[in-house]
């Protein structure tokens, strides 16, 4: 983020004496502004820091403050709401007392991802139903990864596809109730459709969960067999298996009504914007070590390597090289869309790119939250704002 040369001078003076005096909240903006700049950054995190910023200015306008701050501590008590209500459901669900507990049971980082997608108060019921169905997902997700066998997977797949309760019978226990857990998570979702053209969107989101399993079942396959394909090959797969399609046509459709029919035909259509690999290669690069470790030779920076012939450090500036690059990308995409496509639908599919840099940019935040996705969540949902 570029920082003005009027806002330097305003902020660094050089008395008489000829020392620079500066005012410390200034080196704090400039940190946070050299982790992540603005427009790689959630907006919610964004606007968060800045209040804190702002307050410190010598010259700040005390309504406008008081103001911002009364807006973004409505905001907070709506997001302690809505994870109330996700921690309820989580707790009806009872998953911990009902299958083996190999999964991540964790409900403020899916609500952070939501709340990163999309902040404002309006899409509250958006937000709950996209944490559950990100929750959803991890555990099915985590199933191919670290705990079904090959069979118990395949079977999987082959309900998903039937989409039915017939042939359950094949399943072992514990995958019995991971079906159902999807199959009432996408009832619940099925909810919001209100027109004949949102249903056509609800049939996008099935058809993109099997091309997802899919992806999931291929990966345990290569992990079991220790093949480490192409890096085409991977990419390809890694794209489906980050659920990015599945999980935006989810995040559509939980908006209801907001989200307006045409852009389900946007969607369906597949716009280069909605295609990007950001994500994949940024955690790509966090995930690696950790992959390599329990056996998963299969990723993205292993078969880079391989296949080019270049060390991890090499692997890794390439997809940072990569990675810069689809960000130019996606903003030129995003304003070529802006056009036709409304901002409240852009918003959330560039946040979704956003994201990756927020979570995996300096590790995997997500499997391994550190001080710093602690100190966003605390700062949204713990350290309310006094006005």
């Amino acid at each position: 983020m570029k920082v003005p040369s009027s806002f330097l001078l305003k902020n660094f003076s050089k008395p008489t004496s000829g020392k620079y005096t500066y005012h410390p909240h200034i080196t704090k903006f400039i940190q946070a502004a050299l982790y992540i700049p603005q427009n790689f950054n959630l907006e919610v995190l964004v606007a968060r820091e800045y209040i804190g910023f702002y307050e410190l200015e010598t010259d700040h306008n005390e309504m406008l403050l008081k103001l911002a701050k009364l807006n973004f501590r409505f905001m907070q008590l709506h997001y302690i709401q809505d994870l109330k209500t996700l921690t309820r459901w989580w707790r009806d669900l009872d998953l911990v007392s009902k299958i083996p507990n190999y999964f991540r049971e964790r409900l403020a980082e899916p609500y952070f991802w939501a709340t990163g997608i999309y902040y404002e108060p309006q899409y509250s019921a958006a937000r709950i139903m996209l944490a559950k169905a990100l929750i959803v997902f991890d555990i099915v997700d985590t199933t191919f990864d670290v705990y079904g066998t090959l069979d118990e997977v395949k079977s999987l797949v082959q309900s998903v596809d039937r989409w039915d309760y017939d042939g359950l019978d094949v399943l072992p226990g514990y995958l019995k109730i991971v079906f159902r857990t999807m199959v009432d998570m996408f009832k619940e979702l099925k909810e919001n459709v209100s027109s004949e053209r949102r249903c056509f969107t609800m049939q996008y989101a099935y058809e993109q969960l099997k091309i997802v399993m899919k992806a999931y079942l291929k990966e345990a396959e290569w992990s079991n067999t220790g093949h480490v394909p192409s890096y085409e090959e991977y990419i390809e797969v890694g794209m489906s298996s980050t659920a990015g399609q599945v999980l935006l046509a989810i995040t559509f459709i939980a908006m209801g009504d907001i989200a307006g029919d045409e852009i389900y035909e946007w969607l369906r259509s597949r716009p280069k914007l909605t295609h990007i690999a950001k994500s994949r290669l940024r955690d790509d690069i966090s995930t690696f070590k950790e992959e390599m470790e329990r056996g998963d030779i299969a990723n993205g920076t292993n078969c880079y390597t391989k296949q080019y012939r270049v060390t991890e450090e090499e692997a890794c500036l390439e997809f940072e090289k990569r990675t810069d690059q689809m960000s130019k990308v996606m903003d030129e995409e995003f304003m070529k869309a802006a056009s036709f496509v409304p901002l409240h639908i852009l918003r959330p599919v560039l946040n979704y790119g956003r994201l990756g840099d927020v979570i995996y940019k300096y590790g995997d935040g997500y499997t391994f939250a550190g001080e710093k996705i602690k100190d966003y969540i605390t700062s949204l949902y713990v350290d309310l704002i006094t006005p």
